[in-house]
């Protein structure tokens, strides 16, 4: 069984005279994921942390330099995938960062091929890998909370999701079905 440390990065920006937020998003070029439009990230390297991870990986794929002051960290993907031929557990760190408008983006084509997006265009929402419907509104959810998604994919290839929110000293709340409906 494989174990691993990711993190995705959802980079923002606001657009000064609409004041619409949009989202870097890009379409993988080597993974599972070459299908979907989906966000920055990657594989963290040995013993270093998931910030570090996280940093690191917008860098490579976006050529956007952040520091550790811009990031933070919204909640974790919890995966287990029972599939015979892909048997892995790991956690995905869910990180968010707003950038001024005009930051340049400088994509790896070969890699990722990014470009900024309107989160609400019904294409683009299509387009994104299954889970993130459970999670991405919870990173813009006011005020903020910590969540965490259990998903997991069972030998038979099928999707299943538990979300919840962490409120420190209480009972988890489930939200499966307030994120879906944000």
């Amino acid at each position: 069984m494989e174990l691993v440390s990711q993190t995705l990065v959802i980079i923002d920006r606001t657009h000064p005279e609409t004041l619409k937020r949009e989202l870097l998003m890009g379409v993988p070029q080597r993974n599972e994921f070459q299908n979907y439009y989906n966000f920055p990230g990657g594989k963290a390297n040995p013993r270093e942390s998931l910030l570090a991870t996280a940093i690191r990986e917008t860098f490579e794929e976006t050529g956007i330099r952040l520091d550790a002051t811009q990031v933070k960290e919204h909640g974790r993907i919890i995966a287990f995938d029972q599939r015979p031929h892909s048997l892995r557990f790991g956690t995905i760190a869910i990180f968010g960062a707003s950038v001024p408008y005009d930051t340049p983006v400088v994509s790896d084509q070969a890699e990722f091929q990014c470009e900024w997006v309107d989160p609400t265009e019904r294409n683009i929402l299509l387009s994104m890998p299954p889970d993130v419907a459970h999670w991405l509104p919870l990173v813009y959810k006011e005020p903020a909370v910590y969540f965490t998604c259990h998903k997991t994919i069972t030998p038979g290839g099928a999707y299943e999701y538990t979300t919840v929110l962490d409120h420190p000293g209480q009972q988890h709340e489930i939200v499966d079905a307030y994120a879906r409906n944000l």
